[in-house]
């Protein structure tokens, strides 16, 4: 008598808990940090941990003096296990079975490290995550045997048994595993397929099972770069097909494609000029526009902007389509400096955005008319990269007026890396305080109190140097009750500026930036946040070498790249 599908279907769901969880429980030695029921909070303050010999109040030229020690230049970073996120998981799934099916999306959601959500140490696995790749993976693989194209990229041979249940297992983990595949992988997969057809499945419906079992297996979900490094007790150099699959999760957020794989066949890969060609050829493909959406939009939380009310009474020009079209600016602007290969300088000092028609009589800007985005010169104005964008002044703003404190805030914590630690929860307000009308008001009095002047004395200037922008980015000539516009900006250590420009030219010489950028990206390239001194210099030494005026893009990417943090995983 053939036994029920359910009867199997649970077996197969408890060996695959079986396995998952022991893999786990052995890589990683202690399953607490893998498996919570609950969904982690959001880290929205971590930086406030990161004041390492690297703060810019430290001064940049003691960090850079620091950090050279080549010791430290060759220690590899340990990343330790990681789980795909739920875009990566979409990503993958769309290029392993050529169906646009958000398997990553039924997932709960993954919380962020420091505004990115590819954390290894936020990306947790339980019993639900686990339930939910199994029976959505069943969804999965009958759309993907019921369109003609996905077949065929599947089903690449046409014999029912096993040997052609062999190739299509070798090809798929191939791409899906994220290291080189051995005769086990491929045995423990078929005899999968081999049990499944004992029990009566036919060819087509076995090979659905193999599959929903290898994307639900720990081979599929998890990196091996973390798995393997997790129990050594020394550096190791990354394999071959660790390597392609943690740049093209990096670039493209999903898997190596043919090339990459082939090149790490060949063991070729980890030569530097062919590292290099290779990463520059991903950046020129149409999926690093993924390097957009998933490092650039996070890191300045453009998702924010999504859910700013519009259409309010008090600023009625700010509509869903303004709205709309700031978020596109900066993607647009994004894409022009990362894809286009500009210097990384330009995302503080670029004298170039890309508006529509629309926009542009937003911001009261004259350009030849066109209802496209395209590149505009914004030289006359006192715009300039990303803080002169609509996007940036309206997420740090209130619905009514500007914030000093929320500007100075994104800016020390986005472009400088020196976030103030968070408000403490015991903060007593002076009743005083309510009495105060102008920005400049509150924050002398801030100034004025031991308990504020601390993280106040560092934010509020850079608040202010843009007050000459109101809450939705228009430019504005006098503040809400008449007065003139206050911008008058002295740092801490007695720099001036009077105009938007003379900061953002100022930030662009600035080794903290450098840094800044540096650190972000090799933030998301890696999936770890950077806290040791060690680690944090990895990020000086990258902004060093690589961020200037005459460098492009693609040199701070490649640095990364060809770091000893991304070629091998450090001891834990």
């Amino acid at each position: 008598m053939r036994p029920s599908y359910d009867l199997i279907g649970g077996v197969m769901r408890y060996t695959i808990y079986l396995i998952v969880m022991g893999c786990l429980l052995f890589l990683y030695g202690n399953c607490a940090p893998v498996f919570q029921t609950s969904q982690l909070p959001t880290y929205i303050n971590e930086q406030a941990s990161l004041s390492s010999p690297l703060s810019p109040v430290q001064g940049s030229s003691a960090s850079a003096k620091l950090c050279a020690d080549p010791a430290i230049k060759m220690k590899p970073i340990y990343v330790g296990l990681k789980r795909l996120s739920r875009t990566e998981i979409n990503n993958s799934i769309n290029d392993l079975f050529g169906v646009d099916y958000k398997l990553g999306d039924k997932l709960p959601l993954d919380a962020s490290v420091l505004g990115f959500d590819n954390n290894a140490s936020a990306l947790t696995v339980s019993f639900s995550f686990l339930n939910i790749v199994i029976d959505e993976s069943e969804a999965l693989l009958n759309q993907a045997f019921l369109n003609a194209s996905s077949r065929s990229l599947i089903l690449i041979c046409q014999t029912a048994d096993a040997a052609c249940a062999t190739q299509v297992i070798n090809k798929f983990i191939k791409k899906a595993y994220h290291r080189k595949i051995t005769t086990a992988d491929t045995q423990a997969l078929l005899s999968v397929y081999q049990i499944r057809r004992t029990a009566g499945d036919t060819h087509e419906a076995a090979l659905k099972v193999v599959l929903r079992t290898a994307i639900s297996s720990v081979e599929y979900l998890y990196f091996s770069v973390g798995a393997n490094g997790a129990t050594s007790s020394s550096n190791r150099n990354l394999s071959a097909h660790e390597l392609a699959s943690r740049l093209s999760f990096f670039l493209w957020g999903t898997i190596p494609d043919d090339e990459l794989l082939n090149l790490a066949d060949l063991g070729t890969l980890q030569n530097p000029e062919i590292l290099k060609a290779q990463t520059l050829r991903m950046l020129k493909s149409s999926k690093a526009l993924y390097l957009v959406n998933g490092f650039a939009s996070k890191w300045l939380d453009l998702d924010l902007l999504n859910g700013r009310t519009t259409n309010l009474p008090i600023f009625p020009q700010f509509t869903s389509q303004i709205r709309t079209d700031m978020i596109d600016e900066t993607k647009y602007f994004l894409q022009e400096v990362i894809l286009n290969d500009k210097s990384p300088l330009d995302l503080v000092n670029a004298n170039y955005t890309f508006l529509n028609d629309r926009l542009a009589s937003f911001y009261g800007i004259t350009r030849a008319p066109n209802t496209n985005f395209t590149k505009t010169d914004i030289s006359m104005t006192e715009r300039r990269g990303l803080l002169g964008q609509g996007s940036f002044l309206t997420v740090t703003s209130g619905l009514s007026e500007t914030s000093v404190v929320k500007r100075g805030h994104m800016i020390l914590d986005k472009f400088i890396c020196a976030s103030p630690p968070p408000v403490p929860d015991n903060l007593q307000i002076p009743e005083s305080f309510a009495s105060l009308v102008t920005a400049r008001e509150h924050s002398n009095a801030r100034l004025a109190n031991s308990s504020c002047v601390g993280c106040h004395r560092m934010m509020d200037p850079y608040g202010f140097i843009l007050e000459g922008f109101g809450p939705y980015g228009t430019v504005r000539n006098q503040m809400p009750d008449g007065s003139a516009v206050d911008n008058l900006t002295i740092l801490p250590d007695g720099r001036r500026y009077t105009s938007p420009k003379e900061l953002t030219q100022d930030l662009a010489k600035d080794e903290n930036y450098k840094y800044c950028i540096s650190k972000n990206l090799m933030t998301y390239a890696l999936g770890k946040m950077l806290v040791s001194r060690d680690e944090t210099c990895k990020a000086v030494n990258v902004g060093i070498q690589s961020v200037s005026s005459t460098s492009k893009f693609s040199e701070l990417i490649f640095s990364i790249v060809n770091d000893v943090s991304f070629k091998m995983e450090g001891s834990k």
